[in-house]
């Protein structure tokens, strides 16, 4: 705890950690304009969309005028820079309509939870359900609207987003508005002067519709027995909470753990070590180096975490940063510091110098970034397999299962506390390991030893 104390005071008093709150914010923003330039290497997907179309007579037909139009993205774009063709992502959306049931509340509400188990199911990526009462304009006086819901699993559905919803509420407006467009009454006239077209927006902009509403999927309660509808998704919560938690959990661990590489590297070259080793046993020197940068991590995580709070609750968004949410991300952080803090102390005892000591920091360092490379998938999707299973990998679980977490506030408690416990058990190894090599390389020096004799110290011990 002498050497904790020691470490801790020392890092937090230096000019680096002041310079570390400054520069993290800037280091967030550059990771997210990277994930947003890897995104376009996704692979093409295609995927298939119920529409529940509960407009009167012979209803706004929207599955299928939808399917005429051939949902997709555009397959090729030219790159602003070099001007060359290239091919982007292509999602195919399939519609596929499903007769209304009863117009009664309680028939509706049970047709939306038996289609979100078909979606549950994945025979269907989500559905939309249009409205009865979107193909009369509302009333001036009248109060908001949703004239379009869109159910899914998903926290947030770009492709719907951007491609299908804009052609949903488009289609059902058209509706609207064909009852005030005499031209229909007259063949052979395909378009519209501009006082027409001036009626159509007109009439499309009504106050009192506000459009496309996204919802979570209806359920049942598992304590009352009610049907319980979707509640209303939060696309900013959705989508930006999770993001900037987790590229701030991986820039605590970068700042916080790193800088016991360059420490135990100087202590061996400038004979340090040696002093130490006459006052404390290796693993003491090692556990105290440990416990003093976690502790200034988790300081520093607080910090940024009380920070964003504040800016939070000025902008009346304070419900974004749940409690449960702040406690797991304290807990994730403070493992993850422990776990790659002792291989960052692992890496510098068995080196003599920085140089030596990239060969062996590469892999450590490509494992903490590879949760990084999938984050958007895990947001898009938290309940899918890939997301569930990266949860679980020990060196992915304290950014992939937060991710999770700010996602799903009914995730199962079992995933997260199993997470816990196999991130518990791998730091508790990597400790073990760690100790090792600390104790018989912390005096070594010369040539980087190779991956045999690293083996041997582990195993043997010598």
């Amino acid at each position: 705890m002498v050497i904790a104390r020691r470490e801790f005071r020392a890092a937090v008093g230096s000019k680096a950690f002041l310079i570390s709150i400054i520069l993290m914010p800037v280091m967030m923003l550059g990771s997210i304009g990277v994930q947003l330039a890897l995104d376009k290497f996704r692979p093409d997907e295609e995927r298939t969309l119920g529409v529940i179309d509960r407009t009167p007579g012979q209803a706004a037909r929207i599955a299928e005028t939808l399917n005429l139009l051939s949902a997709e993205s555009a397959p090729v774009q030219t790159d602003p820079l070099s001007g060359k063709a290239e091919k982007n992502r292509t999602v195919r959306i399939k519609f596929v309509a499903i007769t209304p049931s009863a117009p009664d509340a309680q028939s509706i509400l049970k047709q939306r939870v038996e289609t979100a188990d078909r979606v549950r199911k994945r025979e269907l990526s989500g559905f939309f359900d249009i409205h009865p009462e979107s193909l009369t304009t509302p009333a001036k006086d009248a109060p908001a609207r949703d004239d379009v819901t869109y159910y899914t699993d998903r926290a947030f559905d770009r492709d719907v987003l951007t491609m299908a919803s804009g052609k949903v509420l488009a289609a059902v407006y058209l509706q609207r508005a064909a009852k005030i467009n005499p031209l229909l009454l007259v063949k052979g006239r395909t378009s519209y002067t501009p006082e027409e077209l001036a009626a159509l927006i007109r009439e499309t902009s009504k106050a009192g519709a506000r459009g496309l509403a996204m919802k979570d999927l209806p359920h049942m309660d598992a304590t009352s027995g009610q049907l319980v509808d979707g509640e209303e998704a939060k696309i900013a919560e959705n989508l930006i909470v999770p993001l900037v938690l987790v590229m701030l959990m991986f820039m605590v661990i970068m700042i916080g753990a790193s800088p016991l590489l360059q420490a135990v590297i100087e202590e061996k070259m400038q004979r340090i070590a040696e002093v130490l080793l006459g006052s404390a046993r290796p693993f003491e020197i090692l556990m105290g180096k440990l416990l003093g940068m976690t502790a200034v991590g988790v300081l520093l995580a607080l910090v940024y975490l009380l920070g964003g709070a504040f800016i939070a609750s000025r902008f009346d968004a304070g419900r974004f940063l749940r409690a449960d949410l702040v406690i797991w991300f304290v807990v994730f952080e403070t493992m993850a510091l422990l776990m790659f803090g002792s291989v960052f102390l692992a890496v510098g005892s068995a080196v003599s110098d920085i140089k030596q000591a990239q060969t062996l920091l590469t892999p450590v360092t490509l494992v903490m970034t590879i949760p990084l490379f999938v984050l958007m998938r895990v947001i898009e999707d938290p309940s899918s397999g890939l997301a569930r299973w990266l949860s679980l990998f020990p060196t992915a679980t304290p950014m992939m299962m937060l991710a999770r977490i700010a996602l799903q506030p009914d995730l199962p408690l079992w995933e997260p506390l199993l997470g816990v416990f196999l991130m518990l058990i791998t730091t508790l190894f990597v400790v073990l390991v760690a100790s090792r090599i600390f104790r018989i390389g912390y005096l070594a020096q010369g040539q980087a030893p190779k991956l045999k004799d690293l083996l041997g110290w582990i195993i043997r011990g010598e």
